[in-house]
């Protein structure tokens, strides 16, 4: 990934912010950052560029709740079709 993609993958990163902290309060919202920069740490900036940052929310969100989810099983997933 070049420099130019990352410098703008964390500006694209600090709308999701901006728009987090306007949903959760503010511990929450550090939580959720911190997992938010975790998994989309490999991804290219083309891939969030143009994307509606309200869907990049619904997306890690719907992600972090299930990976929290306590379950009886060894597995969780879950599939989707964007």
């Amino acid at each position: 990934m070049a420099v130019a993609d990352l410098a703008r993958s964390g500006l694209l990163l600090e709308r999701l912010e901006v728009l987090v902290h306007s949903y959760l309060e503010e511990d929450e919202a550090v939580r959720f950052m911190a997992f938010a920069r975790t998994f989309h740490a490999g991804t290219l900036e083309e891939d969030l560029d143009g994307r509606n940052m309200e869907d990049v929310y619904g997306a890690v969100m719907s992600v972090r709740r299930l990976c929290e989810t306590p379950s009886d099983r060894a597995v969780s997933i879950r599939i989707f079709n964007p």
